[in-house]
């Protein structure tokens, strides 16, 4: 049996010691890692939020109740939905919109993401005619008939206090035009129209702080 003496145990036991300090990987999760962890989950939420928006409620043209009562409860699922995406902050959502616009060709992508924009910023019920806002305003979407477009912020209206509702006056939407610039247009909107006050949201009052006298 071989005998090893203690000098040469001791020089083992620190070159092993150097190997697992910097040849093998950390197992512990840094505070960075966690947080880049949480806001990859965070931004999945606001996707599969996006994704769950009911297709477009439309009241029939020729009256029937049943289908009236199903609009509606679109609608109201919509608003929900709305809410719910507005008390995320407004980076995480702004990325989940990027993602998602990657595929707005997708059957019913685009109507999600226009109704996601119209909801979260303050834009204005009529601009000028000449208004470079003209580019970005409903984006090529229309109503049928085009008087059930009540304002630049359809196809949301103005509910109790600050709560908005989505319309389901149209009975039809049309679109013309290049795929909807989801992303062009919720940048274009923030930076010239801020974000609409939301009940519950604290975001409004984190986009100000961050502006600071802007």
């Amino acid at each position: 049996m071989r005998i090893v003496s203690v000098r040469t145990l001791q020089h083992l036991i620190i070159g092993m010691a150097a190997f697992v300090r910097f040849a093998l990987p950390p197992l512990c999760i840094t505070p960075l890692d966690a947080q880049d962890a949480n806001r990859e989950s965070r931004i999945d939420e606001v996707k599969a939020l996006i994704s769950r928006f009911p297709e477009w409620p439309f009241v029939p043209l020729v009256a029937n109740e049943k289908r009236t009562t199903e609009a509606k409860a679109k609608a109201r699922e919509i608003e929900s939905i709305a809410e719910k995406i507005s008390r995320y902050d407004v980076a995480e959502i702004r990325q989940a919109i990027s993602e998602l616009a990657k595929d707005a060709e997708r059957d019913g992508v685009s109507e999600r993401l226009f109704f996601i924009n119209q909801f979260l910023f303050a834009i204005p019920d009529r601009v000028a005619p000449g208004s470079p806002h003209n580019k970005y305003l409903n984006a090529g979407f229309a109503a049928l008939p085009e008087s059930a477009m009540t304002s630049h912020t359809w196809p949301w209206e103005q509910g109790n206090g600050r709560r908005l509702r989505f319309s389901v006056k149209a009975h039809g939407v049309s679109r013309m035009g290049e795929p909807y610039p989801a992303l062009e247009v919720f940048d274009y909107y923030r930076k010239h129209f801020g974000l609409r006050p939301q009940p519950g949201s604290n975001e409004v009052r984190r986009e100000l702080d961050s502006r600071g006298t802007e």
